[in-house]
């Protein structure tokens, strides 16, 4: 039995991790969307500056730690995609 609950503790472990950086993800993503069309007039690095906090704002409220390291992969990430949707439309 105790395998079991282990077992199932575990899973749920994962479950949990895969769950949050889901919204990890997309939280970013809205952000660095709502950054760049609310301030077009910010240069770059003022526009990371207020994702970086908004972004680690609204996780908190979610109750969801990140490290500044992940949160500024997952911005680059998202920048990138962003910057590549413009060009695209260019």
């Amino acid at each position: 039995m105790g395998v079991f609950s282990y077992i199932a503790l575990d899973v749920k472990k994962i479950y949990k991790n895969h769950i949050q950086d889901k919204i990890k993800k997309e939280v970013v993503d809205k952000v660095c969307v709502y950054v760049d069309e609310i301030y077009p007039n910010l240069d770059s690095e003022d526009k990371l500056k207020m994702a970086i906090s908004s972004s680690k704002e609204i996780l908190k409220e979610k109750g969801i730690v990140i490290s500044d390291l992940e949160l500024r992969v997952l911005l680059h990430n998202s920048i990138h995609i962003i910057n590549n949707k413009l060009e695209v439309k260019r």
